[in-house]
């Protein structure tokens, strides 16, 4: 006699859980694997005054992001309660709490590949938080190429444009006494470019420097509409009713060759963070909690749900309701 299954299916929608009945006569039993994550991860402190910094993580998926700032405290003095993880590219994809799973991290970035990069931004206080893209433009075609992982600005709730630049120009110090240095410096024979930027950061709290900056950056605002617009200095108005998403700086031709050469350095750490999980003897009771365990089922599985009238992804879990009177045991492994 065949044995039965007892499903239940959870719908997101109307949350109501149906019970369904399922014979079997063959129960395949998944092989439970031991979930050790590889990671690159780039601590970025906060500014372009210090270079970031690479590990190599070889952590266990149940790490949480809390853990792995513990362990980066260990090699580098960074502040836990302020740090923010992100899943970024040349765009940030994603923020995490410090409750976040590697296996979050992980699922998140939808990679096929052995290797995520994430990044750890130092930040200032708990303030609000801006991606900053990094780009040049095109000559030819006028668009915009980005050329370096985003960055995070700390902004306060009521920061306008004006405040902003400022916050910027001090973001990037480095490299405009670079680029003053290197390029302007050499061309004029005049001036200190420490000196000049620190003259910059007061001209820029109390007149237009839209003409200053001209040479060196452009910085334009990304509303959550997805429109592009340029920072209007100004007109000093609150970011809050910008309804900003992020901002892109965009170099000048002048500031390419210095920004190409320093933008995307960074040091190794010689450290190789690890958090595996304990080696896993594999057992049938491990099988056995496999299989039973709860999954989400995804749009090629959708279940559909009668009280809503649609296909859900639902969650489904199975246990075993009534066993076969003979029941056989075997393995095959492949």
């Amino acid at each position: 006699m065949h044995g039965l299954f007892k499903s239940s299916i959870h719908c997101p929608l109307c949350d109501q859980t149906a019970v369904l009945g399922e014979p079997f006569c063959v129960l395949p039993l998944p092989i439970s694997k031991r979930q050790t994550l590889y990671f690159l991860m780039y601590y970025v402190p906060y500014g372009a005054q210090e270079l970031p910094v690479r590990f190599e993580l070889n952590i266990d998926k149940n790490t949480t992001v809390k853990q792995i700032k513990a362990k980066v405290k260990q090699f580098i003095n960074i502040d836990e309660e302020t740090t923010i993880m992100g899943l970024a590219g040349y765009d940030l994809k994603k923020l995490f709490s410090n409750e976040a799973t590697a296996g979050d991290i992980k699922t998140a970035s939808e990679s096929t590949t052995q290797t995520t990069h994430i990044m750890l931004y130092e930040q200032k206080g708990k303030s609000n938080k801006i991606p900053l893209m990094i780009g040049f433009e095109n000559e030819l075609t006028g668009e915009v190429k980005q050329v370096s992982y985003v960055r995070v600005l700390s902004v306060e709730e009521d920061m306008n444009t004006a405040e902003l630049y400022v916050e910027v120009i001090g973001y990037f110090w480095k490299y405009l006494v670079e680029i003053y240095d290197e390029i302007y410096k050499s061309k004029m024979g005049v001036g200190n470019s420490k000196e000049f930027v620190e003259d910059l950061l007061v001209k820029a709290g109390e007149e237009k420097v839209e003409d200053l900056l001209a040479p060196y950056f452009e910085l334009y605002i990304i509303n959550k509409q997805g429109n592009t617009l340029p920072l209007n200095y100004s007109e000093k108005v609150q970011l809050k009713d910008l309804d900003v998403a992020s901002l892109n700086i965009v170099w000048s031709r002048n500031s390419r060759v210095i920004i190409s050469q320093s933008i995307n350095k960074y040091s190794e750490h010689n450290e190789y963070i690890t958090n595996k999980a304990p080696e896993l003897h594999i057992t049938l009771n491990h099988c056995f909690k496999s299989f039973i365990s709860a999954e989400v089922l995804d749009e090629q599985n959708s279940w559909y749900c009668p009280q809503c009238k649609a296909h859900v992804q639902g969650t489904k879990s199975t246990l075993i309701y009534r066993a076969p009177h003979v029941p056989v045991s075997y393995t095959h492994l492949r």
